[in-house]
């Protein structure tokens, strides 16, 4: 919630997980999409972020929302894995 926010994502290699900030809100509430895909909502309803889980064999963004916008973010990480949307 900064002056200088912008949309990115940032990849945990511990946890074989890429978060995708798509909002600068604080999350009230998460909807899980499957195990391995969550999405982030603020108190207003807008997509705050996305979750995505043990990454490295390939990412599905079907009923992600935003899913193009989240494969760019995801692409420019460089990490070669394999994105669905």
């Amino acid at each position: 919630m900064g002056k200088h926010w912008h949309e990115r994502a940032e990849y945990d290699p511990d946890a074989d997980a890429i978060y995708v900030y798509l909002h600068d809100a604080r999350s009230a509430k998460t909807v899980a999409i499957d195990d391995l895909r969550n999405v982030d909502y603020d108190s207003q309803g807008r997509v705050v972020g996305v979750e995505l889980l043990d990454v490295s064999g390939g990412i599905d963004l079907h009923d992600v929302p935003f899913a193009h916008r989240v494969a760019q973010l995801i692409t420019d990480l460089n990490l070669g894995i394999r994105v669905l949307a």
